[in-house]
């Protein structure tokens, strides 16, 4: 979720990020745009193009595809900390310790979900059913026991219903639709 001031773009740049996963494309301006999660600000001024992912407990991934940005932690309104942020780059904040660590930019997983494409990279079934429950707004619930089987696939502006009939196939399970309920029978 995501909001901003009755002022922005007039007075400031600001956003206010509650969680999930947001991408943008900032253009170049002389109010630095801000947003603003649990005790971080990330802040720029030029052209930047950048994804921000919160579904992973206790993280902040910021993934940089162009320009600049500046990641600061603060404590009560006061920066204790400063790190700046390059293009080509994906940086991961722990929350819980504070650290930041980084990593070399893996940009068409990065643009996936902007492009469409749901994606799966050796991810377990929790994992599955988490991103299709967000990709689809949907609630899934599992019966019987499950493979412990990884999952690598990918998914471009398919139906819910096409999706699951090809992990159906990859993973041995049945499933039902009930509008937002979705069952799968192992």
């Amino acid at each position: 979720m995501l909001s901003y001031t009755k002022d922005y773009s007039k007075k400031d740049r600001d956003l206010f990020l509650k969680g999930g996963e947001v991408y943008f494309e900032i253009i170049e301006n002389e109010i630095p745009f801000k947003i603003a999660y649990e005790d971080l600000i990330i802040r720029g001024i030029e052209q930047s193009d950048f994804q921000i992912n919160t579904y992973t407990k206790d993280k902040l991934e910021i993934s940089l595809i162009t320009g600049k940005l500046s990641l600061f932690v603060m404590n009560d309104g006061r920066t204790v900390s400063e790190r700046r942020l390059s293009a080509g780059n994906s940086y991961t904040y722990n929350l819980s310790n504070g650290m930041v660590t980084n990593s070399d930019l893996k940009e068409t997983e990065v643009l996936a979900w902007k492009n469409g494409i749901l994606t799966f990279k050796q991810d377990g079934l929790n994992e599955v059913i988490k991103k299709l429950e967000r990709w689809y707004g949907i609630d899934i619930t599992v019966q019987g026991p499950a493979q412990s089987t990884l999952l690598t696939d990918s998914f471009r502006d398919k139906e819910l219903d096409n999706v699951l009939q090809a992990l159906s196939e990859k993973l041995d399970f049945k499933y039902s639709i009930n509008e937002k309920l979705v069952t799968i029978s192992f």
